[in-house]
């Protein structure tokens, strides 16, 4: 009876999508984009995820945060798994000799993230990571995870992001 409450539902749980191939930068005809200055220079990308490895010496991450509560020492939004950092260097690796080259290498990347180490996450960590990607007026939003069952209120927050401009980016088909 709460006029500031939309609905009450089950939170459920989210698992990522760890379908991890190498084919997408020709599927997306990166190289064309790159031949003709698009590299995502001034764009923020936000990455739903398990973190990103801030250590790592192909990927320039401008910020993040995190919404988990690991143990063990685990800090920020470092990661511990290592799904996220794979996701952000598709996203935004550097054309260099390391590794993979990134999509987008000149996006300013952004860690969320939602999923500790175990991958495990529940949809209501995901809507604050949203929320936190919508406060950050972030241009892109990518989100490599799964649901077996629809989430109303994360349906609402995607909405509300996509009203404000934000391009959303989503896994689909990992699980058949």
């Amino acid at each position: 009876s709460d006029s500031n409450v939309l609905s009450i539902e089950k939170d459920v749980l989210v698992k990522l999508n760890q379908e991890m191939g190498g084919y997408g930068v020709e599927m997306v005809q990166a190289p064309k984009a790159w031949s003709s200055n698009y590299t995502g220079k001034n764009i923020k990308v936000g990455i739903i995820d398990t973190g990103v490895d801030l250590d790592h010496p192909d990927l320039r991450i401008k910020g993040g945060v995190s919404f988990t509560q690991e143990t063990d020492g685990y800090k920020g939004y470092d990661d511990y798994n290592g799904h996220g950092t794979h996701v952000a260097g598709v996203i935004g690796a550097k054309h260099n000799d390391i590794g993979v080259k990134g999509i987008a290498p000149n996006a300013d990347i952004y860690a969320i993230k939602a999923f500790p180490a175990s991958g495990l996450a529940y949809a209501s960590v995901v809507i604050q990571g949203v929320d936190w990607a919508i406060k950050q007026n972030l241009d892109v939003l990518n989100m490599s995870i799964g649901f077996q069952e629809p989430v109303p209120a994360l349906e609402v927050i995607l909405k509300t992001a996509e009203s404000k401009g934000m391009l959303l980016v989503a896994a689909a088909g990992n699980d058949g």
